[in-house]
Formats: C-alpha cells, structure tokens, sequence
C-alpha cells in the first residue's frame, strides 16, 4: 500500500512534534507499505520504504497553502498515485483520488473558551482562525469526504455536532522513558509551566497570583517560565528560561508543581507528560484539561481569570511539606498509524 503524507507547513513546535512522531511510528510499525512526505525541508531521513519530497514555497504563506488545497494541490498528489492521503496539517485537499485522512490538530476555530476580536491587535491572528479558518476546514472536510483524528473526545463531539464526516478519536502516543517518582523541593518550592509566550497561554494570571502571594507576605517559592524574560514586579520570583530541551522539561516535572493556566488546547501535553512523574498540577478548569486529568488524584483546578483561586492553590502548596509521590503510569496510548 502506499500512503502519500501530507506536511508541508509543519516547521517548529507542535506541528513539528506530530510529524516527527508519527515518522517514528511509520519507522516502527510501517515496514510493509510505502511512504511518501510532503514536506517543506528536508526534516525526515529517507528510508528504503519512505521517501521525501520538498515544496518550500507553498509554506510560506497562507494563501500558498490554500491554493494547493483548492486547486494544485490534487496534481502533486495524484501523480503518486497513493492508496491513502494523510494530511497532517489540519486541512483537506480537494481533487485527491485516494482515501483521504485528515489529523486535525488545530482546535481555535472549535473552542469556546474565549470569542476573540477582530479589533484588538493582540487577538487579530487568532480571531482570523476562529471564525474564518474554521470555516475553511469545515468546507474542505465536507467536499472530500474526509475521515477525521483528533486527539480529544471533547473535539470529537464539537466536529459531530457540525460534520457528517467519519470522526476517530485517538490520544497521543506518549513515549517517556527512564522517568523518576516525583519529589517535591524543599523550600523554595518550584512552580513550572512549558509553554510559549501567547495570549491564550494566560501567563498574565500567573504574574497577578505571583503579587498577590508577595503582597501577603507569602516566599519561599519560584517560578520556572519557558519563555524570555520580561520586565513585571516582583522579578526575583522568576526565572525565565527561554526555550528548553525536552529532557529538561522533564527534569522539571520531577521537582517542581505544574501550573497550566492555558484556556486553548487540543490536549495540554505537559499534563499527560507529568501525571509520568507524579506532578501535582494547577491547571485551568476546561474541557481538555478535564478530559486529560481525568482519573489523575494529585490535580486542582482553578478558573482561568481568577488569580485568586490560583494564589489560594499556590499558597497550599507552599505551605505544604509533603513529600508527594505517586507511581509510574503505564503508557497505553493507540498509535495514529494503526488508524491509517
């Protein structure tokens, strides 16, 4: 069978993450079928059984990209003549003459956790994907028939509720490995949280809890951020990282309580990666966030505009010295490939 991937804007972060994962999948579990990338650089080593194949120009721009999913697209793609087309970048192609398959990982045009606006500078880019992007995706999934993976039920059940489209729901496969039982730092006790610097990421909640604590009187504690540093009060509670190695992210879930006050995610990674490690966890109170943490005891919620619920849950944990610890969790996740 051959099966033509689809990829070419994946370049950083999360796109390049699902694709560098589901490349290993194909490495491991694909050894009796043929496969071809789409990509926008040289990202993957070729294989006897998988090849790559480069477009940088289309991922340079967002009409680039709509153009080949409307128009050109199809030529590209049929002249491999493939059994299946897999799209790993949330969008069909229309004209395809295979089994389409679609991983839609983007979830700003399904949530609804925040309407942005159009007439904020801050929210423009995201106000774009929500109601307009959206409608793009929702127009191509209906045209070609596509089968849909997403990684949450909550995204299932949004899709179903606006898609006739055959919808398969399939968490990420988590590979952790040589992970330690968690231990919570003696004073100062650490609080970390991965994640970019973007509006909805919902840092600004962690700096207004950080005051508060500070205002009370309230040490003994620091905060890890993963991004650069930024002028705010009360700098001496910081230290920003910048962007780190995975196996240092990991390093962190072992010692320190994970904050995640972010509102917009498909999944949340990090709380699945630190349930691994047994990480007490402060996370806003979403559907993902529920769905994610779902069974997990050493977790508090908190709403994701309140920053006194989150220095409320802050200073319990200060005060706290508890030796937290929970076991190993085995990973038992379904591989995406299985599906295609």
């Amino acid at each position: 069978m051959r099966v033509v991937v689809n990829d070419i804007a994946a370049s950083e972060g999360g796109a390049m993450s699902v694709l560098k994962d589901f490349y290993e999948e194909v490495r491991e579990f694909g050894a009796d079928h043929e496969w071809i990338f789409l990509l926008g650089d040289y990202y993957l080593e070729e294989t006897p059984n998988i090849k790559v194949y480069v477009y940088p120009e289309i991922k340079k721009s967002w009409l680039k990209r709509l153009n080949f999913d409307f128009y050109f697209g199809k030529k590209i793609i049929n002249e491999f003549n493939p059994d299946i087309y897999l799209s790993l970048q949330n969008t069909a192609t229309l004209g395809v003459k295979a089994t389409q398959i679609v991983y839609l990982h983007q979830c700003l045009p399904y949530q609804k956790e925040r309407n942005f606006s159009l007439f904020k500078k801050e929210e423009y880019k995201y106000a774009i994907y929500q109601r307009y992007i959206g409608t793009i995706y929702n127009f191509l999934f209906r045209v070609t028939a596509a089968n849909i993976i997403v990684q949450t039920k909550w995204m299932k059940s949004t899709l179903q509720s606006k898609l006739s489209n055959s919808i398969y729901q399939i968490y990420p496969n988590l590979i952790i490995e040589n992970n330690k039982d968690f231990k919570l730092a003696t004073k100062p006790i650490k609080f970390f949280y991965p994640a970019a610097d973007l509006l909805y990421k919902n840092h600004e909640i962690i700096f207004e809890a950080v005051n508060k604590l500070v205002k009370k009187n309230v040490g003994d504690f620091k905060v890890y951020l993963t991004i650069n540093k930024k002028e705010i009060k009360n700098e001496e509670f910081y230290c920003f990282l910048g962007n780190i190695p995975q196996e240092e992210v990991f390093s962190y879930y072992q010692n320190s309580v994970l904050l995640f006050p972010s509102y917009i995610e498909t999944y949340g990674l990090p709380l699945k990666e630190a349930q691994f490690f047994g990480t007490p966890i402060l996370a806003s109170k979403t559907d993902f966030s529920k769905e994610v943490l779902t069974g997990y005891s050493k977790k508090k919620f908190f709403h994701k505009y309140s920053s006194d619920e989150l220095s409320i849950l802050m200073k319990e944990l200060i005060n706290k010295q508890e030796d937290y610890r929970l076991a190993n969790q085995s990973n038992n996740e379904k591989k995406m490939i299985k599906s295609v």
